[in-house]
């Protein structure tokens, strides 16, 4: 039995933000006995379910390659947002609770919220301030690290995965509901231009492609999730990330909080 992730359900319009796909055809190589309908996890994740006939242990193995191809619609406002939810709300307990790659009780972790939020009156400002925490304290790609957040805030090192657990550890601890997403990061070239010394200048960013890891934090009083990227660009999650599965967190062991879907 094989599950596979099926594109995401269309996402709500949230302060000038959407997604939604089209024209979605899976192929899967060998052809399963049985293909399910289109289901859906305990996070409300689609996934489709493949299952063979191979005959018991004397069969051989074999390797199974499941393609998607979809289009993606994504739309988005680059306008600055002004949130001003206090820090800490009873909304989602399951988003807000610890899991074995997500250590919000433990007290290193604790502890670091504590000094990162000293001061912080505004949900927007402890994301902010956890956001830019992350980035500096995990600086290089190591995709051989453990990736729960209490090591990756000790080894300083890591991946996206890296960068998602701790960000999500810290929210957590300061009663933030904040929950993964997987999916995938569609890599382009583009140039960004921006005014400096009364004049203007570009850059131009090139990006990669292939799996990613980021998240999405609960704004209550706007009743909104609001995607960011630790690892790419903390603030803002644009038309590269194509969103598949969201989950308590990314243990690539645990369907029970990465999903059927993850």
């Amino acid at each position: 039995i094989f599950n596979a992730t099926y594109p995401f359900s269309p996402s709500p319009d949230t302060n000038g933000y959407s997604a939604s796909y089209q024209n979605v055809h899976t192929e899967v190589s060998p052809a399963p006995s049985r293909t399910s309908s289109v289901m859906t996890d305990q996070y409300n994740n689609p996934y489709i379910q493949y299952e063979w006939d191979i005959g018991g242990n004397a069969s051989p193995p074999f390797t199974i390659v499941a393609t998607t191809r979809f289009d993606a619609n994504v739309n988005g406002d680059l306008g600055q947002l002004s949130y001003d939810d206090p820090v800490g709300t009873s909304a989602f307990p399951e988003y807000r609770s610890p899991t074995a790659m997500v250590q919000s009780g433990d007290p290193a972790i604790v502890n670091k919220k504590d000094a990162l939020l000293a001061g912080v009156t505004s949900e927007a400002e402890a994301v902010d301030r956890i956001m830019d925490y992350v980035k500096a304290n995990i600086p290089q790609q190591d995709a051989n690290m453990a990736k729960d957040a209490v090591s990756s805030m000790n080894n300083h090192k890591g991946n996206c995965v890296n960068r998602a657990h701790l960000a999500m550890a810290l929210l957590r601890s300061a009663g933030i509901p904040v929950r993964c997403v997987s999916g995938v990061l569609y890599g382009d070239k583009y140039t960004v231009s921006y005014p400096i010394g009364g004049g203007s200048a570009s850059t131009e960013i090139t990006w990669g492609s292939g799996s990613h890891v980021w998240l999405e934090v609960y704004y209550p009083q706007e009743s909104v999730w609001v995607p960011y990227d630790p690892w790419m660009d903390k603030g803002f999650v644009d038309g590269r990330h194509i969103k598949l599965a969201v989950s308590k967190d990314f243990d690539v062991n645990n369907p029970s909080t990465r999903g059927d879907a993850g």
